[in-house]
């Protein structure tokens, strides 16, 4: 199917007469929507030169931008185990070191493993942090004291570069509050803080006010970067309110706190409480760009409306971890899932019950969930670990996809985590082991990969208990403005988020270039390529790269973070030479093949994704 797009072709020879504005005085801004790499061997200047349309507009959809789940097409191996202790946490995920000695910390390093672990059957007394190169496969450093203070067995962690200064930060619950170390494992700073149950008790953290420096949430309390506190809730008596997390629900530019069953206004008062405790989640029901909260307590799942009012309760069972979000069943909804002692249950927006299937966590009841899409079809599968098994569930129907019996655990307020920990652009799963439960006696924590590497690529973090994609960045900087994870992916707890889950899918295309030729007098154009998307799901970040078609030499690449269903995006402006254009013209193509054979946006139709500019449009 071809979409019409307005300016089908255009090219100016005086662009006024178009709506086109040249301007030598205008560059190209890294701070622009779109991003954009311009080849390095022209610094001149870059002119604005925006096509006579909407920065974007409607087209028509493909109504059958669809594609079936290929349930099945997973192939997991355990790829090593590191057993030096039992660990009952989340394990957490950050590039902490320069790997490759090319003295920076970035991409090319592989990721670390940030777990606190114990021996025996301590879990509820003193542990060690535990750092693990996932290089090396094996243990960098361990403390167990921080400034004097013991770290817990099932210590809250949670990672980032708190000052945007290139460094890492751990974050870690000891005896009496929490501590911050650096990536080595070199004390920080201790803040006294309520600190009981064990220090079971999760740590977030965000940039609340924008000025980029982080701050961090514990609980009910609020800190800064130094470890100063901000503000404690007058109701804080240490770890009251596992799970708290912050974000900017109503827009204003501040981030609020949000508590199971209460919502704290970003200086620490009340805008509103319906019943304290328990864990939260943001996810927008109805899909109106409006959050709405998910309260798990016991055995009552609750969801309230940005003013705090009940919009409906689902009871059933015993006990309740904290909430995933994501659409489990490729409907375009959002469903909530959730373990108990007994089942793991998903819920439809409106509360009711879509799927069980029996577990075993008659230990805590407090255990939690992940999900991923690893084919990746567009479905999302749940990851989920109880006393004995490591279960892979079907997202639509619960159906299992794995049940790796090699597992055991105590269980306390642990999940399995996704991230890509090797490198090697597929997905793994990191699965905590802890006190023996079962026949087998493994402990520490395995990684679960493709045996062919083939599962869909996930980020290199997972830095904290309460992830939801949007609040931290693939390098561990905090975001200073962040995106409302619910209106972006409407996801939480989701390994690749940034891959819309769902049935629905996208298409991507490019419309004709856009050329200005008030540069001809130099031999060159500055253009725009509109990028369409006539598919049925949003896509992003999409990127483009453009070629000489006779050489094949890349010339620049360029991105668009967002695509939404239906839209199309211009993209530019571009300077292009005759010389660049050779005697071929120059191939632009939108999401370009990688090694898998295909591009990194998961389409309906994959093979309409280039176009040819023939020739260079100067006379």
């Amino acid at each position: 199917m071809r979409v019409s797009v307005l300016c089908a072709f255009l090219v100016c020879g005086a662009c006024s007469e178009y709506g086109i504005t040249p301007s030598l005085d205008e560059t190209i801004s890294p701070d622009d929507p779109v991003s954009h790499t311009i080849d390095p061997r022209s610094q001149l200047p870059q002119p604005v030169c925006s096509p006579n349309a909407p920065d974007r507009f409607e087209v028509a959809h493909l109504e059958d931008c669809r594609r079936e789940p290929a349930i099945g097409a997973f192939d997991p191996v355990v790829e090593w185990t590191w057993s030096e202790r039992r660990v009952e946490v989340p394990p957490v995920v950050a590039n902490l070191d320069d790997d490759d000695g090319d003295g920076v910390v970035d991409e090319n390093d592989v990721p670390d493993i940030v777990v606190t672990s114990f021996t025996g059957g301590e879990y509820g007394g003193l542990g060690s942090l535990d750092v693990i190169d996932g290089r090396t496969r094996t243990t960098s450093w361990s403390r167990e004291k921080v400034l004097g203070h013991e770290v817990y067995a099932l210590a809250g962690i949670a990672v980032a570069d708190l000052e945007a200064d290139g460094v890492m930060d751990i974050l870690v619950t000891v005896q009496g509050g929490i501590a911050r170390v650096d990536a080595y494992g070199r004390p920080q700073w201790f803040t006294p803080l309520p600190m009981k149950g064990g220090g079971v008790v999760t740590i977030s953290i965000a940039d609340m006010e924008g000025d980029g420096v982080a701050e961090i949430i514990v609980s009910g309390s609020v800190l800064n970067a130094d470890g100063s506190i901000r503000w404690t809730h007058p109701e804080e008596t240490g770890g009251r309110f596992p799970g708290s997390f912050a974000a900017d629900v109503d827009g204003d530019g501040l981030m609020e706190v949000v508590l199971g069953g209460m919502l704290l206004e970003h200086d620490g008062s009340e805008r509103w409480r319906r019943g304290l405790g328990g864990w939260p989640a943001t996810v927008d029901l109805d899909l109106d760009g409006i959050p709405e909260f998910i309260q798990i307590k016991g055995a009552a799942v609750r969801a309230f409306d940005l003013d705090g009012d009940l919009l409906w309760t689902y009871s059933a069972g015993k006990g309740g971890g904290a909430p995933t979000v994501a659409d489990f069943d490729g409907d375009g909804q959002p469903e909530i899932g959730y373990a108990t002692k007994q089942h793991y249950r998903v819920l439809e927006p409106d509360g009711t019950l879509r799927w069980e299937v029996p577990v075993e966590d008659e230990s805590s009841g407090f255990t939690s969930s992940a999900v991923f899409d690893f084919e990746p079809d567009g479905a999302a599968e749940v990851v989920y670990a109880d006393e004995r098994t490591l279960w892979v569930f079907d997202g639509s129907s619960g159906a299992v996809e794995l049940e790796l019996g090699e597992h055991n655990s105590g269980t306390r307020y642990e999940y399995p985590t996704i991230a890509d920990v090797d490198n090697d652009g597929s997905a793994e799963i990191l699965v905590p082991h802890g006190r023996a439960m079962g026949e087998t006696s493994l402990r520490g924590f395995s990684i679960v990969g493709s045996a062919t590497s083939s599962w869909a690529a996930a980020r290199p973090i997972w830095n904290q208990h309460s992830y939801h994609a949007t609040h931290i960045n693939d390098d561990g900087t905090v975001p200073v403005e962040a995106d409302a994870n619910w209106d972006l992916y409407n996801t939480f707890r989701a390994g690749n988020s940034e891959v819309p889950l769902g049935l629905t899918t996208p298409d991507l295309t490019l419309g004709e270039p856009v050329a200005c030729l008030d540069e001809c007098y130099r031999d060159e154009v500055v253009w725009h390529v509109p990028v369409t998307n006539p598919g049925l799901a949003w896509a992003g970040p999409v990127q483009v790269e453009v070629r000489r078609v006779d050489t094949d030499e890349l010339l620049f690449t360029a991105a668009v973070p967002r695509v939404e269903a239906g839209m199309m995006h211009w993209l530019g402006p571009f300077r292009s030479s005759r010389a660049d254009f050779g005697t071929g013209g120059l191939r632009i193509t939108v999401d370009p093949a990688t090694g898998t054979g295909h591009g990194a946006v998961y389409e309906c139709v994959e093979d309409n994704n280039e176009r040819v500019w023939n020739a260079f449009p100067c006379a």
